[in-house]
């Protein structure tokens, strides 16, 4: 892919340059911005292909209404409380009685969500509780039906942030949970076992995951997933390598490279596979510099 900017910065089009085999039409995406550089449309301005078009702003700066080129054209509104926070939200169109969505947003006095409230299905409004830090301690969404909720999570951490402990319930029933402990404040323990460089880089993970968690087809094997990282001298993840017993033929790496100014140029992926009991080395599977991809 190809991008085409502004003079002032702001992003003009993107182009989609696949191979002309599998995409003949070299589609393009169009930006068109206001006096002051805001977008206001994406696609062909005016259109009812555009995916977004008559986007408007509050004085403030954020997003007051757009248009999003569904089957029957959708409208989404935003409004705000005094403090500038989304206060309500809306999507509907003329082919649906009533509103796609609607949510209202309340918040407590430090400034936190407190309750959304699903203005279509209260079987998806949320709740949040805070410790004294303002860290998220408890989630729960939907309305209780007898003693549980649609989902609701709980949360501890420790003095230094670390999430130490966090149980997942799915209509009152178990259904997940994490506890790790940090020394030194790094992972020790608890969902995937880690090892860190000098600079406390991850350098090697592994995760020994439940039953559950095994890829269809590969049910009775082990679900251990081990990962390597090697980091440049500036710290920039460089190389990340993949395994997962689950798939006992094929392993893969993803590599990155940067340029001068710290940006990725290059992402290129390989994998390697295991024919007769004899792994191969590593082939290319895909490479993606400066945004365009090119398989092979």
């Amino acid at each position: 892919m190809s991008y085409e900017y502004e003079i002032g910065g702001g992003l003009k089009s993107i182009t989609d340059q696949c191979d002309s085999v599998t995409d003949p039409w070299n589609r393009v995406t169009t930006y068109t911005h206001d006096k002051v550089g805001r977008t206001t449309a994406i696609g062909a301005a005016g259109s009812e292909t555009a995916y977004a078009s008559g986007i408007k702003y509050r004085a403030f700066g954020a997003v007051k209404e757009m248009k999003l080129s569904t089957t029957a054209q959708t409208t989404v509104t935003m409004s705000y409380d005094e403090a500038l926070r989304p206060a309500n939200y809306i999507a509907d169109n003329n082919a649906v009685p009533g509103n796609i969505q609607s949510a209202s947003y309340a918040y407590g006095n430090d400034g936190l969500p407190k309750d959304i409230t699903n203005n279509v299905n209260v079987s998806f409004n949320q709740k949040n509780e805070y410790d004294y830090a303002g860290r998220l301690k408890k989630n729960v969404v939907g309305t209780n039906v007898g003693t549980s909720y649609t989902f609701s999570q709980t949360m501890n951490y420790d003095a230094f942030n670390n999430l130490t402990h966090r149980e997942n319930l799915m209509w009152g029933t178990y259904a997940d949970d994490f506890t790790a402990a940090y020394a030194n404040n790094r992972k020790a323990w608890g969902g995937t076992d880690d090892e860190y460089d000098a600079a406390g880089n991850v350098v090697y993970s592994y995760f020994n995951g439940p039953a559950s968690l095994i890829p269809p087809g590969y049910q009775g094997r082990p679900n251990d997933d081990y990962k390597w990282w090697n980091y440049d001298a500036a710290g920039r993840m460089k190389r990340l390598e993949h395994y997962n017993t689950g798939d006992t033929k094929r392993k893969t790496a993803e590599e990155t490279a940067y340029n001068g100014d710290g940006r990725s140029v290059l992402r290129t992926e390989f994998q390697k596979l295991k024919t007769g009991g004899v792994w191969s080395g590593w082939n290319l599977v895909q490479a993606e510099p400066s945004g365009r991809r090119r398989t092979r």
